[in-house]
């Protein structure tokens, strides 16, 4: 597949809106209009589309070589890990670095679900949902679809892949309604199935039916249109006839559709295109793991050191001061994160899992 900046583009909104969520007072209107969930949701369907596609193009390799769908997965992690691991544990590192400096205090306790991938569980587990390192489940969330779905692409044969699929976006969307009744139900992994389902919706089209595109972006649209006048009543009105993440997901699944088929148009140039946001696209994931660890400690840092003796206009201004303060700290280390980790790594894409792997001969079926 090729590069696609309209997608980094849209990479940065999402981003972006998480920042807001965590960052300016949810009853301001940007924060209503592109909240927390916005974003997050936008990162599975992104995750969906490409991990699947990521998996059809491999299997299709490595059946014309004969490679056992074993050490493939291994192949096919290793590569997930490199591009995952690296920036996500430097965030760790810094989180138990200043772990005394935070207002939570359960962070050493929590520390080896943030290890392992898990962070979705222990706040499930717990019941509770807040603090430096929340918005971390989803990354958990993410880690833990790519373990099973990679693997069950691999090993169904490709006639099964949108059975599959459709069966992935219906058991989301049932559980969104069957497990509503539990406190922080979005946690568990199933309940973003649909959103990780309808991106991968977009991969099997494009793989499988690729001169069909267009058709299939005028049958999304019926359905974007009135997810759009659903979410823009439920600013003002908030109702759910239908779960909100699933008309997010719905949403974006129509957006991702529009930019890929109208990719390089003079109409897309002047926001999707733009450098800036391309840009910011491309440090997303560091903006995204690095931006709740900030704040509590740049207020600290401020108050004490700079706030006391200040002059009134600084005082006056603080608030708009740290934010500023905290924009340019968080975008200088998710710039920094991508050009010394994770673009090197990038480079690393012809990487081979060559050792003899602990799954064994696994068999299509």
């Amino acid at each position: 597949m090729r590069y696609f900046k309209e997608l980094d583009s849209l990479r940065a909104f999402a981003a972006l809106s998480v920042v807001c969520h965590h960052w300016i007072s949810h009853s301001n209107l940007i924060n209503k209009i592109l909240h927390g969930p916005t974003g997050v949701t936008t990162f599975f369907v992104l995750s969906g589309f490409f991990t699947t596609f990521m998996v059809f193009k491999t299997k299709s390799k490595t059946e014309i070589t004969r490679q056992t769908i074993s050490k493939t997965y291994g192949n096919l992690l290793l590569k997930r890990s490199l591009r995952i691991f690296p920036a996500y544990f430097v965030s760790l590192s810094v989180l138990w670095l200043f772990k005394d400096f935070y207002i939570e205090k359960d962070i050493s306790k929590a520390f080896i679900y943030l290890c392992t991938f898990s962070t979705n569980f222990y706040f499930f587990n717990h019941q509770y949902f807040t603090g430096v390192f929340a918005h971390l489940w989803s990354i958990a969330t993410q880690e833990q679809f790519y373990l099973f779905w990679a693997l069950l692409l691999l090993i169904l044969h490709s006639k099964f892949h949108f059975s599959g699929i459709v069966f992935l976006i219906a058991t989301g969307i049932a559980c969104k309604y069957l497990l509503s009744d539990l406190p922080y139900f979005h946690l568990l992994p199933p309940v973003n199935f649909d959103s990780f389902g309808l991106g991968a919706l977009l991969a099997w089209q494009i793989t499988y039916k690729p001169s069909r595109i267009t058709g299939f972006y005028t049958k999304v649209k019926i359905p974007g249109l009135l997810c759009l006048l659903l979410y823009l009543v439920g600013i003002v009105i908030p109702f759910n006839p239908i779960p909100e993440r699933t008309v997010i997901a719905i949403l974006a699944l129509w957006l991702i559709t529009y930019l890929i088929i109208n990719s390089g148009s003079e109409n897309l140039k002047f926001v999707f295109r733009n450098p800036a946001l391309v840009f910011i696209g491309k440090i997303s994931y560091g903006i995204y793991l690095f931006h709740n660890l900030i704040p509590q400690l740049t207020k600290k840092y401020v108050s004490i050191y700079i706030l006391p003796g200040a002059p009134d206009v600084f005082v006056n201004h603080a608030t708009l001061i740290v934010l500023t303060l905290n924009l340019i700290i968080l975008f200088s280390i998710s710039a920094l994160t991508w050009f010394l980790i994770e673009q090197p790594i990038a480079q690393w894409k012809n990487f081979k899992f060559l050792r003899i792997n602990p799954f064994g001969r696994l068999r299509e079926i």
